[in-house]
């Protein structure tokens, strides 16, 4: 990928994650402090069933890691409410799945430049879709 992509994805998790923590706090430390406890008590798992949410659709958008970040946090009941683990579980085979198209010929490229770095007489992959 090219570095500006890579920039904008890293921001995009970054900004995520802030927004997570940011509301966390809010809501967690401050807002309970200030004598509303019960009504974040009451509010706390449609909260985190939210965030789960967000989380889910921004790692269908970004594809790969974040998919398996997900993935084993929703197998994370131990640690995670279970509001959090029951929506990440969507993660587990709710994505969209890649076209054999884009895969074969990421493959080729990535296998042909292997082997023009290796320079060991492979010049063309070719690969066959399973039956």
């Amino acid at each position: 990928m090219q570095p500006p992509r890579l920039r904008g994805r890293y921001f995009r998790i970054l900004y995520f994650f802030a927004g997570v923590i940011t509301r966390f706090i809010l809501w967690e430390l401050i807002i309970a402090r200030l004598g509303l406890r019960k009504w974040t008590r009451r509010t706390r798992a449609e909260r985190f069933r939210r965030e789960a949410v967000r989380f889910r659709a921004l790692a269908i958008h970004m594809g790969g890691v974040m998919i398996k970040v997900g993935q084993f946090l929703s197998s994370r009941l131990d640690v995670l409410p279970a509001e959090v683990t029951d929506e990440l579980a969507n993660l587990q085979d709710e994505v969209p799945a890649e076209s054999y198209v884009v895969i074969k010929e990421l493959a080729e490229k990535e296998l042909v430049r292997r082997s023009q770095k290796n320079s060991n007489g492979l010049t063309r992959v070719r690969l066959q879709p399973p039956h």
